[in-house]
C-alpha cells in the first residue's frame, strides 16, 4: 500500500495528464479513505482551474499579434528562388523568421505591462498630518504588544503541523464566523516566566465513557491532530475540567479541538474557577449566543479550528480549575479536545501569619497517583463526599513536629503479606511498590511508640493511594500505655462495632494523596494505635505512612527522659 507522500506525488501527474486507468482506480480508492490526501487533490484542482482560467484571459490583441507573425511567416515563399540560393541561404531564412518571433514576443511583453500599469489604482495622497496619525493595522482578534514591555515577554507557544493551508471564510450551519486573519498570531506577550501550568494535570470529562480516547491525552503536551492525540467524547453539550492542583495567575488559555480539517465548534465557553463547583466561576470566553448553556449569551464569534489553536486572554485571573464547554461542530454533533495549555505562573500568597502562637501544619504532600473518583466507587453508604480540592491550612501550635518519624512500629500481623511495619514510619508517602506494608485480611492493626508522652494535635494516614479505595472500620486511637487501658479515639467508622471499640460516628472517605488528617486535639499519649478492616478493593490492610505531628508539653522533663532512655 502507497503512503501518502507517493499517493500526491501520482496526483500531482495525473493533474498534468499522466495516468492509467489502473493507477486512476488506485487513487480513487485511497482518495476515499484520506481526508488529508482528498484536500491535496482538491487544492490542485483548483490551482489547475485557476491557471487554466488566466490562460485563457489573455487579451485579444496579444493573440492578434501572434496570429500576424505568424501569417507573415507563412507568406514567405522561398521555394520560387534557386535551389542553389535555398541551399546558400537556408540560415538566412531561419534568422529572419526567429527574428520575427522574438519581435512579437517583445512586443507582448511590452503591452502586457503598459496594460497593467493602466490598471492599477492610483491612490490619492494622504496629507502629511493625517498619515502620521494613522494607526498601524491591527489583525481581528490579535493581542498587541503592549507599549511598555516591562517584565513582559512573547509566550514560547510550540504549534503543531499544519494539516490544511487555506482557512474558509464560511462554513455551513455556522453563523457569526469570524473572518481568516490572512497572516500568523502576533506573538502573546505574559510576564516572564510563565510556564504551561496544565501540562500532566488532572481532567474530568462530563462524559464518563468517552467515544475514543481519555482525559488525560488533553494535558499531555501532544498537540497533533492525527488519531490517538484527541479525546472524542459524545454528543450536545459536554465538558472538561482541568485540575491545576494550585493556585495559578493564568495570562492565557490555547484550545486545540480538532485542526485535521477545517472545523467550528458551537458554545465554546472556557471559565476558571477557584472551586470545583466552579460556585463564582469567571467566564474568560463565550461564543454561545443562544445561551443553550445556561451560562449566559455569548459575545464572542464563532471561529474556524486551526494548527494555532484558539488563544484566549485569562487576564492574569487567579484560579485553580479551568473549564471548557462545547456543543458539537459544523460537520456532526461531537465534542473533541486535542489539548489545553493554560500558560500562569504560581499566585504569590504570602505567608499565613501565626494566630496566636499557631502555624499552618508544615505537611509535605507526596505527587498525586490517580485522577478522579472512579464510579466503582460511588454509592458506598456511610461515605463522605469525595474532593480533590486542597485542604484548607490546619492550625498547629508553633514547635510541632512529626513524632512518628522513624519510630518503632509494631503489627498485629506478625508475618505480613508485603513489606515490613518499619515502612509506616519512614517518611516516605509517595506510594508506589515498596513504600508500604499490606497485612492480612480482616481486622489488622499497628501500634507505633512514640518512646515517649507528648501533646497530639494532628495525625495524618496514608493507606493506600496508588488507586482510589475506601477502608472499612478505620478508627485511631492514642493511649498512655501499650495495652491502650485508658484509650482515647480520635476517629471511628466502625458503624457495626464490629471492632469492639463501639460504635463509629465518622464517614468513610476516599484515600487520595493528601492522606487522611485527624485532628489530634492536643490529646497527651506515648502510643498511636490504628485500625482497618480490609477495603472495598479486597480484604487486606494497607499503611503507608503515618504522621503524629505533636510536641512536649513539657520540653525540660521531655529532655530528662531522653538523657535517661541513653543511659539505659
Amino acid at each position: 500500500m502507497k503512503s501518502c507522500e507517493q499517493i500526491q506525488e501520482d496526483l500531482t501527474r495525473r493533474i498534468q495528464g499522466d495516468c492509467d486507468s489502473l493507477k486512476e482506480k488506485e487513487l480513487q480508492e485511497h482518495l476515499a479513505g484520506c481526508p488529508v490526501c482528498q484536500r491535496y487533490w482538491d487544492d490542485l484542482r483548483a490551482d489547475d482551474a485557476l491557471l487554466r482560467k488566466f490562460t485563457s484571459s489573455c487579451d485579444p490583441v496579444v493573440a492578434r499579434i501572434r496570429s500576424q507573425v505568424m501569417d507573415r511567416i507563412s507568406q514567405v515563399d522561398l521555394s520560387a528562388q534557386p535551389a542553389v540560393a535555398s541551399r546558400e541561404f537556408f540560415w538566412v531564412r531561419y534568422a529572419v523568421a526567429a527574428g520575427l518571433i522574438l519581435a512579437a514576443l517583445l512586443t507582448t511583453a511590452i503591452w502586457v505591462n503598459q496594460n497593467r500599469n493602466d490598471r492599477i489604482v492610483q491612490k490619492k495622497s494622504v496629507p502629511s498630518e493625517i498619515k502620521n496619525n494613522i494607526p498601524n493595522p491591527v489583525a481581528y482578534g490579535t493581542p498587541q504588544p503592549p507599549e511598555n514591555l516591562g517584565d513582559r515577554a512573547p509566550l514560547p507557544i510550540v504549534l503543531p503541523v499544519a494539516m490544511y493551508r487555506d482557512t474558509p471564510r464560511n462554513l455551513r450551519g455556522i453563523e457569526n464566523l469570524e473572518p481568516p486573519r490572512g497572516m500568523d498570531r502576533p506573538p502573546f506577550y505574559a510576564p516572564k516566566g510563565a510556564t504551561n501550568v496544565a501540562l500532566g494535570k488532572p481532567v474530568t470529562l462530563s462524559d464518563e465513557n468517552p467515544i475514543l480516547g481519555e482525559a488525560r491525552l488533553v494535558t499531555d503536551g501532544d498537540k497533533n491532530a492525527m488519531e490517538g492525540c484527541f479525546v472524542e467524547m459524545g454528543p450536545f453539550a459536554q465538558s472538561a475540567t482541568i485540575n491545576l492542583q494550585g493556585e495559578y495567575e493564568i495570562y492565557a488559555i490555547l484550545i486545540w479541538h480538532f485542526h485535521l480539517y477545517p472545523r467550528s465548534y458551537r458554545d465554546v465557553v472556557v471559565q476558571v474557577s477557584m472551586d470545583p463547583e466552579f460556585t463564582r466561576p469567571v467566564t474568560l470566553f463565550n461564543n454561545d449566543t443562544d445561551n443553550s448553556l445556561g451560562l449566559g449569551k455569548g459575545t464572542d464569534k464563532h471561529y474556524v479550528d486551526t494548527n494555532e489553536g484558539r488563544l484566549v486572554d485569562a487576564k492574569g485571573n487567579r484560579a485553580r480549575f479551568v473549564r471548557l464547554y462545547s456543543n458539537g461542530n459544523n460537520e456532526n454533533e461531537l465534542n473533541h479536545l486535542i489539548e489545553v495549555e493554560v500558560w500562569g505562573k504560581p499566585a504569590e500568597t504570602p505567608a499565613p501569619k501565626p494566630l496566636g502562637g499557631y502555624i499552618p501544619l508544615p505537611l509535605v504532600l507526596p505527587k498525586p497517583i490517580f485522577h478522579g473518583t472512579p464510579p466503582n466507587l460511588r454509592g458506598i453508604p456511610n461515605t463522605e463526599p469525595y474532593s480533590d480540592k486542597p485542604r484548607p491550612a490546619y492550625y498547629v501550635p508553633a514547635g510541632v513536629k512529626n513524632l512518628a518519624l522513624n519510630k518503632p512500629v509494631f503489627s498485629s500481623d506478625f508475618d505480613p503479606i508485603n513489606g515490613e511495619p518499619e515502612r509506616v514510619t519512614d517518611g516516605d508517602k509517595e506510594g508506589t511498590d515498596g513504600s508500604f506494608v499490606e497485612l492480612g485480611p480482616f481486622a489488622q492493626h499497628i501500634t507505633i511508640d512514640l518512646e515517649a508522652e507528648y501533646s497530639i494535635y494532628a495525625i495524618v494516614v496514608w493507606h493506600y493511594h496508588k488507586e482510589a479505595r475506601i477502608y472499612s472500620d478505620v478508627a485511631i486511637q492514642v493511649g498512655a500505655d501499650r495495652d491502650f487501658i485508658e484509650a482515647v479515639t480520635l476517629f471511628n467508622s466502625d458503624i457495626d462495632n464490629s471492632l469492639g471499640l463501639g460504635v463509629g460516628t465518622h464517614k468513610g472517605y476516599v484515600e487520595d494523596y493528601q492522606g487522611k488528617l485527624i485532628d489530634g486535639k492536643g490529646t497527651r499519649g506515648r502510643y498511636v494505635r490504628l485500625y482497618s478492616s480490609g477495603n472495598q478493593a479486597n480484604d487486606l490492610n494497607h499503611y503507608i505512612e503515618v504522621e503524629v505531628w505533636g510536641k512536649p508539653e513539657n520540653p525540660q522533663g521531655d529532655k530528662i527522659a531522653n538523657l535517661l532512655k541513653g543511659a539505659e
